[in-house]
């Protein structure tokens, strides 16, 4: 068995598109992600592993994904495919990055909540129950950077 060093950034790519062109229903360009995902039993047994891949949505919103069972000594060269063909998706939006992460982890955002009390009446069942909700009404936002 080869080392996961030992394959190249090709190699990798490859493997993410040859399954989708020959396993999937799916192109190469709906890839929108995927993951490596392991099953366990109540008792903390590991029981399964697999690959999943996702092209989005559809029309009902469901997800449009394929999965399979892999072993164990695939869980690593699997999951560093996945992780290279989403880097190379070029996607306009990329999300959060390392400075995101520490702009958030460093910032202090305190909530005020404020309790509303409503009655909530039911004619049918005679009941005149007090309900509280909280609400937040206001926030203050500080930076510690």
């Amino acid at each position: 068995m080869n080392n996961i060093s030992s394959f190249t950034d090709e190699q990798l790519l490859n493997l993410i598109n040859n399954t989708i062109v020959k396993k999937t229903k799916y192109n190469v360009h709906n890839f929108t992600g995927g993951g490596v995902q392991i099953s366990t039993t109540y008792n903390h047994r590991v029981v399964k592993y697999k690959i999943y891949l996702t092209f989005g949505f559809n029309s009902k919103n469901n997800s449009l994904s394929y999965s399979e069972e892999i072993s164990e000594d695939l869980i690593y060269i699997w999951q560093k495919a996945i992780l290279l063909k989403s880097l190379n998706l070029h996607l306009s939006t990329k999300g959060s990055n390392l400075n995101d992460l520490n702009s958030l982890m460093n910032t202090d955002i305190k909530i005020e909540d404020i309790k509303i009390v409503d009655r909530d009446i039911d004619i049918d069942r005679g009941s005149n129950e007090v309900v509280t909700k909280l609400v937040r009404t206001s926030y203050e936002h500080r930076t510690n950077i």
